[in-house]
């Protein structure tokens, strides 16, 4: 996600440098983790299931920001 401190955004530029058939695509409210939550578990399978096909990645531009977090008991309502 653009909101990732460890990984951000411009390290997959990098790293898509070594695989033949990359994609990316940026959920621009979200942090680490898209890959597991919201519409991102869909767009692996379409992408494992059609690598040379372009994933759809709009559904991430839906997503709203995600909530801080001040301890490991999750986000305050």
């Amino acid at each position: 996600g653009a909101r990732d401190p460890v990984t951000p955004p411009e390290r997959a530029v990098q790293t898509m440098a070594t695989f033949s058939r990359a994609q990316h695509i940026v959920a621009p409210q979200l942090g680490h983790g898209v890959s597991y939550g919201s519409c991102g578990p869909k767009m692996m399978r379409q992408f494992y299931d059609e690598p040379d096909k372009n994933v759809d990645g709009k559904c991430l531009t839906t997503q709203p920001a995600a909530s801080f977090v001040m301890s490991a008991a999750g986000p305050q309502p």
